[in-house]
């Protein structure tokens, strides 16, 4: 009988550790998807869309001056340095933007470091530096 019960108990155990490694599984796929819809707004030039993936919290209140972003096009993202949070819930990162001014021919560089934190109460990633300050 205690053999039975020690195996119902490593069960259990096991199932929730199963259960553990697929919620952090589930939650690094869904950044993935995430960051490729937020990289995918900055480089069609739709700042409206990738605004909805700032965190409220973070903005403290203010809304992004869209306008100020119609004169640029994001041309390359290449990201470098990610780190993952112990808990994976906060994720940072570096960002290297390459970008037009529309109004000149001229190619420039961007560095922003990138702070991702994952609401498990929306299940959703939101980014909490803001979008680019070109």
């Amino acid at each position: 009988m205690k053999s039975a019960s020690r195996v119902t108990l490593l069960m259990i155990l096991l199932s929730f550790v199963a259960c553990a490694g697929f919620a952090e599984k589930s939650r690094m796929e869904s950044f993935s998807h995430i960051f490729d819809a937020y990289e995918q707004a900055l480089r069609m030039g739709n700042y409206d869309a990738a605004a909805k993936f700032l965190d409220p919290v973070s903005l403290h209140g203010t809304t992004p001056d869209i306008d100020k972003y119609k004169n640029i096009k994001v041309f390359d993202i290449k990201v470098t340095n990610v780190k993952v949070s112990d808990d994976g819930f906060e994720i940072k990162q570096d960002a290297e933007l390459q970008y037009f001014l529309l109004n000149s021919n001229r190619l420039r560089t961007l560095r922003q470091a990138q702070t991702w934190r994952y609401k498990p109460d929306q299940e959703i990633w939101l980014l909490e530096s803001g979008l680019p300050k070109f």
